[in-house]
C-alpha cells in the first residue's frame, strides 16, 4: 500500500513538473522563431540535435562497461536518452538522477550500481566539455572586454590548466587502475576507469558537445564562426550549471543575447536561441515524455514476467 502511494506521488510529481515546464515556455515566441527558418535549415539543426542526443544517450553504455551489469544495451540507451532529455529541461537532479534510479531499479538494477552509472555519466559529460574548453582557450582565446583587463596569456593559461586536468585524469586511470586506487563519490566507493573507458568518455562527450554546437550554429546567421558560437554556448552552459535553473530557463536566452551583442542584434540572437531551445530541448523532451510512459509499461510487464 505504501509503495502504491509513493508511486502515485511520483507520477503526480512528474506530471506537475512537465506541466510547469510547459507553462514557462513562451510558445508564441518559439513559433515565431521557427517560422523564420527554411525546412532545410531546421532539418540540418534537427539532424545535428538527433546525433547529439544519440551520443549523450550512450553515456550509460560506458557505465554498463564499467559496472559489468548485463542489462541489454538497447534498454540502457533508452533509459539514458530519456533521462538526458529530462535533465536538459527539468534539471540534473530530477532528470539525471531521479528518472535513472526509477527506471533502472524497475528493471532490477541495485541502487548502488545505478549510483555508479550516474556518477560516471556526470564525469563523462564534463570531461569532454573540459577538453574542448581547454583547447578553445589555448588556441582560440576569446576577445574579452578591455575593461576586464585580462591578458591573453592568462586566458591561455586557464586553457593549459584545463588540459592538464584531463591529462591528470588519464594518468590516474592508468596508474590508479594498476594500484587499485578508489575514491568515494556521493557515498559510493569507486575504482578508476580503465584507459580505454576514459578515452571513450572523452570521445563521446566531446562529439556530443560539438554536435550541440552545430545544431545551434545552423540556426544563426552565416557570418558567425563555429568557434564564436561554441564559446558563447560553453559560457551559457557554465552559467546554467552554476545557477541550477531547471532547463536554464531565462539563463540561456539572457546569457546568449548578452554574449552575442557585438555580433548580432537582440532579435537575431533571441530568434536563434529560441529555435535552438525548441530543436534541442523541447522536441526531445516531448519524445522522452512519451518514451517514459512506454518504459513504465514495459517495466511493469518485465517485473510480472520475472516475478
Amino acid at each position: 500500500m505504501i509503495w502504491r502511494v509513493l508511486i502515485i506521488l511520483f507520477f503526480t510529481g512528474v506530471a506537475t513538473l512537465i506541466f510547469a515546464r510547459a507553462r514557462q515556455v513562451d510558445w508564441e515566441a518559439v513559433g515565431d522563431a521557427l517560422a523564420g527558418y527554411t525546412a532545410f535549415e531546421l532539418g540540418l539543426a534537427f539532424v545535428a540535435a538527433a546525433l547529439g542526443h544519440l551520443c549523450s544517450g550512450s553515456y550509460d553504455l560506458i557505465g554498463r562497461w564499467y559496472t559489468g551489469h548485463f542489462m541489454p544495451r538497447r534498454r540502457v540507451f533508452a533509459i539514458n536518452a530519456i533521462a538526458y532529455a529530462f535533465s536538459l529541461n527539468l534539471g540534473a537532479l530530477v532528470g539525471g538522477w531521479a528518472f535513472r534510479v526509477r527506471l533502472y531499479t524497475r528493471f532490477g538494477l541495485p541502487v548502488a550500481v545505478v549510483a555508479r552509472i550516474i556518477v560516471l555519466a556526470v564525469v563523462t559529460n564534463w570531461s569532454g566539455f573540459t577538453l574542448l574548453a581547454g583547447l578553445l582557450l589555448l588556441f582560440w582565446p576569446p576577445a574579452l572586454p578591455e575593461a576586464w583587463n585580462i591578458p591573453v596569456v592568462a586566458i591561455r593559461g586557464v586553457g593549459v590548466l584545463m588540459l592538464a586536468i584531463i591529462g591528470a585524469y588519464l594518468a590516474a586511470c592508468v596508474i590508479g587502475r594498476r594500484r587499485g586506487w578508489t575514491c568515494r563519490v556521493r557515498g559510493q566507493q569507486m575504482r578508476m576507469p580503465t584507459l580505454p573507458m576514459a578515452a571513450a568518455q572523452l570521445s563521446l562527450s566531446s562529439v556530443s558537445w560539438l554536435l550541440m554546437t552545430v545544431s545551434l550554429w545552423m540556426l544563426l546567421p552565416a557570418h558567425l564562426t563555429f568557434v564564436r558560437v561554441i564559446e558563447a554556448l560553453f559560457a551559457c552552459s557554465i552559467a546554467g550549471a552554476a545557477l541550477h535553473v531547471p532547463g536554464n530557463v531565462g539563463v540561456l536566452e539572457g546569457s546568449f543575447t548578452t554574449l552575442m551583442a557585438t555580433d548580432l542584434d537582440e532579435v537575431q540572437a533571441l530568434a536563434g536561441i529560441l529555435a535552438f531551445r525548441a530543436v534541442y530541448f523541447l522536441v526531445p523532451f516531448a519524445a522522452a515524455a512519451v518514451g517514459y510512459g512506454f518504459m513504465e509499461v514495459f517495466a511493469r510487464r518485465h517485473r510480472k514476467t520475472k516475478g
